[in-house]
C-alpha cells in the first residue's frame, strides 16, 4: 500500500512512513491506526484536488434540505430537519481540526434503532449487525442503504463506559434492537463510508464521552443526533474510501496468515500433548524446542502455549517421576482414614463408598505411579451455592461476607474488584451456611458461558460464599488445591461430561461434578509440578509481554503519525471557508 498518488507533507518523517507503510502495518491494531492517518490525511486537506471542488457548509445543508423535503413528499418519512446550534472548539476531538467546518449530525443524516431482539432473530438470507465482530443472519431485513452502525450500550457494562467497535453495513440489512443505524440523507455529498472511518478513528471522544448511567451505561438517540462531523470535499471522501478498501484487503490477508499460524501452532502443540504412541513423545518434543521461536512469535500464540503446559503437568510429562515418592495408595487410605475420623466428630457426613473409574472414562494414559480417582474421593461434600434475598447485600465489606458470581471468576483467579458484592453476616451465618467457602478451597463455573472457569479463594477474606453458578471443593488431608485447580484450569475434564443445556446455558450439575475423573499423582510429585508451571507460566507471561510490547512498536508510530500530522495542518493554518450567503 503506498500513498504516491496522493500529495502528502513534505517532510521526512512522512515520506519515510509512505515508504515503509507494509512492514510497520503488522497487526490488526496498526491497520487501526493506519485507518486514522488515512483520516487525518483527508481531514487535513490532503486528499483534495483543488480547493474550488470544496463544498462549504451551506451548500451541503442546501442540498441535504432539498433532498430530505423530496423524501419527505415521495416517500412519507416525517422527521424533519431541526436547527442546530453551532459546535464550539471544545467539542471538536482535536485540537488540529479547528479550521475544518463542523455541523451536527441531526442536520445530514437519520438516526433510527434496530427492531430485532438478538437472542429471538429467525436464522435466514438477510445479514443481521449486531455488537459482535461476525454478522449474524435474519429472515427479514430493516434497512436498504449504507449505513454507520453504533451499539447504544456500554461493551463492558457495570459503569464502565466503552465502545469495542463500530459498523458499517451496506443493502438490505436487520440490526439487533441495542443499535442503531446512521444513514446520510444524500449519500453523494456525504459517504457513509467516509462517516464510519471518522467516527471510528474518535468514537471515544464523540461518542464514548456521551454513554451515560451507572450500571447500564448506554447512548441515546439523541445524543447521537448531536455529535459534530466536519464538511471535507466529496473527492477527499472519495480517496479515503479507496485506501480503507485497500486497508480492508490488508486486514483480510493478516486474519488469513493468522490463521495459518494458529492451526500450524495447535497441530505442533496436538502432536506434543496427543502422540499416537507415547515412545514418539521425545520426537516432538525436540521438533517443539527447534522451532519454538518461530511457533510463539506473536501474543496471540501464548494462550495456547500456557494450555499445553497445563495438558503435559496433568498428563505426567512436565516433571520426571521419582520411585522414592510416597505411593498414591498410601495417600489415599490416608485420605479415607480422615474422613472417618471428621465423620465421628461430626464434621463430615460420609458419602457413598470411591466408584472405581472405569477405562473409557480414563482420557489419556498417565504414569504407573499415578492412579485415576474421582473428585469426591479427595473432598469434602461437593456442593454449589445459592441465591439469597435481595435485601441482604450491602454494598462495603465492613461486617460482610464477599459472594461471588461467574464474572468474579477471571483468568483463572478470583477477581473480586470487578463488581463486588457482599452479604450482611448475621444472614450469611444464619441461612447461608449450605454454600459456606473458606480459603483454599477450590471453586468452579458450572454454567456457562465462562463454563469451566476456576480459581482458588485466596485469603483475602476468612470467610466466602458463592452462587448457584459455582461449585465448590473442600480437599480432605493431603490433596493440594493448587494441583487439582490446574488439572480444572486445563479443562480436559470437561470431555467426559455430558453437558446439560437450559436456557441457552450449558451447565454441570453437582452429581457430575463429584464424578470428575482426576489423574491424582503423588503427593510429592504434585508439589514438584506445581512448582513447574508456576515457574513456565511466568514465562510465558514475560514473553507475551515481550511480544505485545515489540508488536505495538508499529501502533505507536502510526499513533504518532496522526498526531503529528494533525498539528502540523494546525500549525500552517487553512484558509479559511467561505459560507454561502
Amino acid at each position: 500500500m503506498s500513498f504516491d498518488s496522493t500529495p502528502i507533507p513534505e517532510n521526512t518523517f512522512a515520506r519515510a512512513l509512505a515508504d515503509n507503510i507494509s512492514s510497520v502495518v503488522s497487526t490488526p491494531e496498526s491497520i487501526d491506526a493506519l485507518r486514522k492517518l488515512i483520516v487525518s490525511f483527508a481531514l487535513a486537506g490532503r486528499f483534495s484536488k483543488s480547493a474550488a471542488i470544496e463544498q462549504s457548509q451551506g451548500e451541503l445543508l442546501d442540498r441535504t434540505r432539498t433532498n430530505h423535503l423530496e423524501d419527505v413528499n415521495h416517500r412519507n418519512r416525517k422527521s424533519p430537519i431541526v436547527e442546530q446550534h453551532p459546535v464550539s472548539p471544545e467539542e471538536i476531538p482535536h485540537e488540529g481540526l479547528s479550521n475544518l467546518s463542523w455541523i451536527r449530525l441531526s442536520a445530514v443524516c437519520d438516526v433510527e434503532k434496530g427492531n430485532t431482539p438478538i437472542l429471538k432473530a429467525v436464522p435466514g438470507p438477510f445479514p443481521l449487525v449486531t455488537t459482535g465482530e461476525q454478522r449474524g443472519t435474519h429472515s427479514d431485513y430493516q434497512f436498504d442503504a449504507e449505513a454507520v452502525i453504533v451499539p447504544l450500550v456500554s461493551s463492558t457494562g457495570h459503569g464502565h463506559a466503552s465502545l469495542k467497535r463500530l459498523h458499517f453495513q451496506a443493502g438490505r440489512f436487520a440490526l439487533g434492537n441495542i443499535l442503531c443505524a446512521i444513514i446520510p440523507r444524500d449519500s453523494e455529498a456525504l459517504s457513509a463510508r467516509f462517516l464510519y472511518e471518522f467516527l471510528s478513528a474518535y468514537k471515544d471522544e464523540l461518542l464514548v464521552a456521551r454513554m451515560s448511567g451507572t450500571a447500564n451505561v448506554s447512548l441515546t438517540i439523541n445524543k447521537i443526533l448531536d455529535v459534530p462531523i466536519p464538511i471535507i470535499p466529496v473527492d477527499a471522501q472519495r480517496r479515503v474510501c479507496e485506501l480503507m478498501g485497500l486497508c480492508d484487503e490488508l486486514a483480510a490477508r493478516q486474519a488469513a496468515q493468522r490463521e495459518k499460524r494458529q492451526r500450524l501452532v495447535g497441530a505442533t502443540l496436538n502432536r506434543l500433548v496427543s502422540p499416537l504412541n507415547p515412545a514418539e513423545f521425545p520426537t516432538h518434543a525436540h521438533r517443539f524446542r527447534n522451532h519454538f521461536d518461530q511457533l510463539f512469535d506473536t501474543p496471540t500464540t501464548i494462550p495456547q502455549l500456557r494450555q499445553t503446559i497445563l495438558q503435559l503437568a496433568v498428563q505426567g510429562q512436565l516433571v520426571p517421576q521419582d520411585p522414592d515418592d510416597e505411593p498414591v495408595d498410601t495417600l489415599l487410605r490416608r485420605l479415607v482414614d480422615e474422613k472417618e475420623r471428621l465423620q465421628k466428630s461430626g464434621e463430615f457426613k460420609l458419602q457413598d463408598g470411591p466408584v472405581a473409574v472405569a477405562d473409557k472414562e480414563k482420557l489419556f494414559a498417565i504414569p504407573h505411579s499415578w492412579k485415576w480417582v474421582r473428585a469426591a474421593d479427595l473432598s469434602f461434600p461437593i456442593s454449589s451455592g445459592s441465591t439469597p434475598a435481595k435485601d441482604v447485600f450491602q454494598e462495603t465489606s465492613e461486617k460482610g461476607v464477599p459472594y461471588l458470581k461467574v464474572y468474579n471468576i477471571r483468568n483463572q483467579k478470583i477477581d473480586f474488584d470487578y463488581c463486588p458484592q457482599f452479604i450482611r453476616k448475621p444472614h450469611h451465618d444464619a441461612k447461608m451456611k449450605r454454600s459456606k467457602l473458606v480459603p483454599g478451597m477450590v471453586v468452579l463455573n458450572i454454567v456457562g458461558p465462562p463454563l469451566g472457569k476456576t480459581a482458588i479463594v485466596p485469603p483475602t477474606f476468612p470467610e466466602w460464599n458463592c452462587n448457584q453458578a459455582i461449585a465448590f471443593f473442600r480437599l480432605v488431608g493431603d490433596v493440594l488445591p493448587e494441583y487439582i485447580h490446574l488439572y480444572f484450569c486445563a479443562g480436559l475434564f470437561l470431555r467426559n461430561i455430558e453437558l446439560i443445556g437450559t436456557a441457552g446455558q450449558d451447565n454441570i450439575s453437582v452429581t457430575k461434578c463429584k464424578n470428575i475423573v482426576i489423574p491424582l499423582p503423588p503427593l510429592a510429585e504434585q508439589k514438584r509440578i506445581v512448582t513447574k508451571v508456576t515457574e513456565l507460566l511466568s514465562l510465558c507471561d514475560a514473553l507475551e509481554a515481550k511480544l505485545t510490547q515489540t508488536e505495538s512498536a508499529s501502533t505507536k508510530l502510526l499513533s504518532a503519525a496522526v498526531h503529528h500530522l494533525l498539528n502540523e495542518s494546525s500549525r500552517e493554518g487553512a484558509k479559511p471557508r467561505r459560507e454561502k450567503p
